[in-house]
């Protein structure tokens, strides 16, 4: 680094610096244990319950895995995202934070998760008809890989 002190040997002005190649190129981690990374979780929840589900298909591993039971899974960032597509076409969901633990290697958080059919929705988890709504109480356990979601499964509570 090159630079320039004042009097009082305070840097006044730079005028090269240096950082190993990589340095400032390294992918930032977005879910995880620190308060920015847990923002980062309110930010793909309210992404989520916009339907914003290209931006959320981003915090997920091209290879995730989301389970619903034990025979419901779907397999790959590209056909979560399809799947949610789909399913909000038919069904408004909506996620509400009850309470949540996170660190770099996962998350585990309650919540409310409300949902209102747009359409008939036979296929949902439990077959809907237009206008109707229900809500539930839902515990998810998330596995995070370089801060993405690797593997998500929920049940009801």
């Amino acid at each position: 680094m090159v630079y320039t002190l004042d009097d009082e040997h305070r840097i006044v002005h730079v005028k090269e610096m240096y950082w190993p190649a990589g340095y400032l190129n390294k992918p930032l981690r977005r879910l995880g244990g620190s308060d920015t990374q847990r923002a980062a979780l309110e930010a793909f929840i309210a992404g989520f319950n916009a339907g914003c589900f290209d931006t959320v298909g981003d915090y997920y591993t091209e290879d995730a895995v989301v389970g619903f039971s034990p025979d419901q899974k779907l397999v790959g960032k590209k056909k979560i995202v399809e799947w949610m597509k789909d399913i909000g076409q038919k069904v408004n969901v909506s996620f509400g934070i009850e309470s949540v633990i996170c660190d770099d290697g996962g998350i585990c958080l309650t919540a409310k998760e409300t949902s209102k059919a747009l359409v008939d929705a036979p296929d949902f988890f439990k077959p809907l008809k237009s206008g109707e709504s229900l809500s539930r109480l839902i515990l998810v356990v998330i596995t995070l890989k370089e801060g993405l979601i690797s593997s998500s499964k929920s049940v009801e509570l």
